[in-house]
């Protein structure tokens, strides 16, 4: 039970998503050969914008236009 709760609530402890070593560096590099990088996420409404947040202090704004992301809420297909 306490697993569950600690899972729901790690969407709020962006230090718990550890991005692997070349996640940023394959990113840049993509972007440099054209790449239009894009997100799909099922996220309710407030975790998207969570989301959003914390993909910010994580650098990945840099990579990933709001244009080329697809949240389900935004798309009238979540409940959240």
């Amino acid at each position: 039970m306490c697993s569950r709760i600690f899972e729901a609530l790690r969407l709020r402890i962006p230090e718990t998503r550890v991005l692997f070593d070349d996640v940023l560096v394959t990113l840049e590099m993509l972007k440099q050969r054209g790449y239009i990088l894009g997100v799909v996420t099922n996220r309710g409404r407030w975790r998207a914008r969570c989301l959003w947040i914390d993909m910010g202090k994580m650098g990945l704004l840099d990579y990933f236009a709001p244009t080329t992301m697809a949240i389900s809420a935004d798309l009238g297909i979540s409940q959240a």
